[in-house]
């Protein structure tokens, strides 16, 4: 097997989108804390991979296979997802806020404690509205037009402004 290039941009294209000289489909990488802020890499195959406390601020995703990935404690603040497969993603404490999530495919998703202020969920699919209540905020997300204004009733405490977390061990500041 060749050598992975030095630059991580390199790397996670050979490794994801079948343009370099190795693939590796059909093998499980465990990337936790990687730092790859603004990484680009849309339509990439990465089913399962571990991405565990991971730094991929303002990442470009587009249309990426993540089915089954792990994203625990991840940080995806303004991450482009739009059309991205989600689906059975463990996304626990994950921060997504100000990411776009249009058309994500986020069904099995486990969003316990994530943060999903300022998402755009449109045209997202979700095994229904109640899978959004283990989320940590919802304050100013635009939700899918599906979703009834029952449920912004109902969970009201999602809507509202989070409060600066500065004794909370997991709030991640900008």
């Amino acid at each position: 097997m060749s050598k992975l290039p030095f630059d991580k941009q390199v790397a996670m294209e050979v490794l994801f989108t079948g343009h370099g000289p190795d693939t590796f489909k059909g093998i499980i990488h465990n990337l936790s804390r990687s730092r790859l802020p603004n990484l680009i890499l849309e339509n990439a195959e990465m089913p399962s991979v571990i991405l565990d406390e991971s730094d991929l601020k303002k990442a470009r995703l587009k249309g990426s296979n993540l089915r089954g990935a792990r994203l625990v404690l991840a940080d995806l603040r303004g991450a482009d997802l739009t059309y991205a497969d989600l689906r059975d993603c463990l996304l626990f404490n994950t921060n997504l806020a100000g990411a776009i999530l249009i058309g994500a495919d986020l069904r099995g998703a486990n969003l316990t404690r994530a943060n999903l202020q300022g998402v755009n969920l449109q045209n997202v699919k979700l095994d229904d509205s109640e899978q959004l209540t283990m989320a940590d905020s919802l304050y100013e997300a635009i939700l899918p037009d599906w979703i009834e204004s029952e449920f912004k009733t109902r969970n009201r405490w999602l809507f509202r402004k989070p409060e600066m977390a500065g004794d909370d061990p997991n709030y991640i500041s900008e």
